[in-house]
């Protein structure tokens, strides 16, 4: 114990020495709890890996990760969007990710997803087997959806298969950077042998506005695209995405056809169509192979990039799809090796697999937007290109989230990762004009708020990661000094001249003081790694602006008005998540912690360690009586990102084993090993880093 004990307390001195801050300090310490996780040092890291994890749970509780498989990054994530046995129960929240656990049905395998994120948006290009004969009844309303059993699946990093019980077919899954591959096994004596491509499906309802399919007996293709406006990207009039498909076996003319659902239509050797309710359907039952596969190449730039990405990526037709899935699990198995673990015995399997499934999770975003040319869409909806064959342009960054836990730990683990992805974020306010607040695609989402793009930048620029340093900044000084053409800082007058947020000008006025008080410190030691003492000062004089809505009679922080006048919550709501307007996504007992940047001045306004201990003990002690995770937890809440850093502060006051104390009960009771596995949504890996 001795030992371990001096290890957390290297690791804080490392952190704190380098100016980290408690970023660093939850880094490292994270770092350090490998060590502890009991597992035999010599078995396939691959096989401690479950991504079921983080697919179920109810309500708040629920993780919404996809299930399917994908490459660390990827680009594709193909995977299956399922639906209850009665389908008008489809409850968007059960769906953010696509699939859900406790679901009947699948619907299709679609090809893009969000990670975790608490929103309906991407599952574009939907695709299923079946079968059926092609007629308006099976195309329309998911007609052609299959039960499936949850015995019959196949669940792994890289690799998904499952039994599709209606027409009793092996659907299996796997994927490289931006290709998809299906294999679909039919029965012996199937009449008919369909792959249908559903157009106009997505996650969010009647979010496709746009797309035509074209099916190509010459080239053996069908390619197209999809225009889709979900619940983000709808915010910047959303984003194409194009496709190429190639099949094992020919396609025939007299054995393909579109239909269109707007007019109930099924057209036998057609090979186009066009419309948001339209799609393709291919019957292979000609061909003697009792399995067909399928590649399916994307692109956000062009159809010609994704016949490219497919060329490239599948050495032209020479790999296939158990090549693939080889090729795709020995990189996740050389990617979670980065990380080994010891100690303790086999028989501790579930904690193992947490830690595992949770590396996973961390490492399957952001997102690779770049195709196998380098090119990519950007923020000015031009086609730009990146700097060299060996970097990676990267969008879908929570970055309300990610700031908090995994962007700091790729930093630390992957550091030409974190490169590329501050390169990204400097590119799009090159693009643009803002750093953004929540990238998706090719466009500003402005969801959250803050702007956090200045503590990622800063973070990593500290942590040695190499891009753009000089644009980086003028980009962050931009952010906490002038009006946003995009979403920027709420009432940035009153930030500026009273060093908070007003809340008759902006509810959130705590909240965004806290937050722009964190950002401001980090562009600090931006300005201070460029030698800018001016601009240093400035930042970190604002920096401290945190002490302005601390009531010192309520010990809480509370809104204030502009004429400097107190709107703390009625003593009822303080615990009561989103029912007071003035603190976003948590209550004032979880934003009464939230100086992440100057903890030992936190301390100070409580009056010293002991109380500071005792009110932040008080704080999980209310929670332990209160393990389950579908409600908002008034107290410590693990399903959401505000409370993730709270247990760490007891280390500024001296109490490093109440760290550890907290922690682990955090560890053993809100994360499992189960489908209900994380205590909230995952938010594109926070919560699992």
């Amino acid at each position: 114990n001795k030992r371990r004990m001096g290890m957390w307390w290297w690791g804080v001195e490392v952190a704190c020495r380098r100016g980290w801050g408690l970023l660093g300090v939850v880094s490292v310490l994270l770092l350090l709890v490998v060590g502890f996780v009991y597992c035999d040092p010599f078995v396939d890291p691959l096989s401690y890996v479950d991504p079921r994890i983080g697919t179920g749970g109810e309500a708040f509780g629920i993780g919404a990760t996809p299930i399917g498989p994908q490459v660390p990054f990827g680009m594709v994530r193909v995977g299956p969007d399922t639906a209850p046995y009665f389908d008008d129960l489809w409850l968007p929240w059960n769906h953010f990710g696509g699939y859900y656990w406790g679901d009947d049905y699948v619907r299709v395998m679609s090809h893009n997803h969000m990670v975790g994120a608490g929103v309906l948006d991407y599952g574009d290009l939907g695709v299923m087997a079946t079968t059926a004969m092609p007629s308006p009844a099976l195309f329309k309303d998911y007609g052609f959806r299959s039960f499936f059993s949850h015995h019959t699946e196949v669940v792994q990093a890289g690799y998904y298969s499952v039994v599709l019980e209606t027409p009793k077919i092996l659907a299996e899954l796997t994927a490289t950077m931006r290709v998809a591959l299906h294999r679909y096994t039919y029965p012996t004596n199937a009449a008919h042998k369909i792959i249908l491509f559903d157009l106009g499906h997505a996650l969010h309802e009647n979010s496709c506005t746009a797309a035509n399919a074209t099916i190509d007996l010459q080239r053996q293709e069908v390619y197209g695209f999809m225009h889709n406006s979900g619940g983000l990207s709808a915010r910047f009039g959303g984003f194409d995405l194009y496709f190429v498909a190639r099949f094992s076996a020919p396609l025939v003319r007299a054995s393909v056809g579109v239909y269109n659902n707007a007019n109930s239509t099924v057209l036998p050797g057609a090979t186009f169509v066009s419309g948001n309710r339209s799609g393709v359907w291919l019957d292979f039952a000609a061909s003697s192979a009792s399995h067909v596969e399928m590649y399916v190449g994307i692109s956000y730039v062009s159809i010609q990039n994704a016949r490219m990405n497919l060329d490239v990526e599948l050495k032209n037709g020479t790999y296939r799809f158990d090549d693939i899935r080889n090729q795709t699990q020995s990189l996740w198995r050389d990617s979670l090796n980065s990380i080994q673990v010891s100690g303790g015995t086999v028989s501790d399997r579930a904690e193992a697999t947490k830690f595992y499934t949770s590396l996973y999770h961390a490492l399957l975003a952001p997102t690779t937007f770049n195709d196998v040319n380098g090119e990519y869409l950007g923020f000015d909806s031009k086609v730009h290109k990146v700097a060299t064959a060996a970097n990676a342009h990267y969008s879908d960054m929570s970055i309300w989230d990610v700031y908090r836990t995994q962007f700091p730990f790729l930093a630390l683990v992957l550091p030409n990762v974190m490169s590329d992805v501050s390169q990204s974020l400097v590119d799009m306010y090159l693009q643009g004009g803002d750093l953004p607040r929540w990238p998706l695609a090719n466009g500003y989402t402005g969801t959250m708020f803050g702007t956090h793009a200045n503590i990622v930048l800063a973070d990593a620029a500290l942590k040695g990661c190499k891009f753009d340093l000089k644009n980086a900044f003028a980009g962050m000084v931009q952010a906490s000094t002038q009006p946003a053409k995009h979403v920027g800082r709420a009432d940035l007058p009153d930030w500026l001249n009273k060093g908070f947020v007003a809340y008759d000008k902006e509810t959130s006025s705590a909240c965004d003081t806290l937050a722009y008080s964190y950002d401001d410190w980090a562009t600090a030691n931006m300005a201070k790694l460029l030698g800018q003492t001016q601009w240093a000062a400035i930042f970190y004089n604002r920096s401290e602006n945190f002490r302005n809505v601390w009531n010192p009679t309520e010990k809480f922080f509370c809104p204030r008005n502009s004429d400097y006048s107190w709107a703390c919550p009625a003593a009822w709501e303080y615990a009561i998540p989103f029912l007071f307007n003035g603190y976003v996504e948590g209550d004032a007992w979880q934003y009464r912690w939230q100086v992440p940047h100057n903890v030992p001045g936190l301390i100070a306004l409580f009056g010293g360690n002991d109380t500071f201990v005792q009110e932040l003990s008080a704080l999980f002690e209310s929670s332990t009586d209160d393990p389950y995770n579908a409600l908002p937890n008034p107290y410590y809440w693990a399903g959401n990102e505000p409370d993730i850093h709270f247990g760490y502060e007891f280390v500024y006051a001296g109490r490093p084993d109440l760290t550890q104390r907290y922690i682990r009960m955090v560890q053993n009771t809100r994360y499992t090993a189960g489908p209900d596995g994380l205590p909230g949504n995952d938010d594109y890996g926070a919560m699992s880093a």
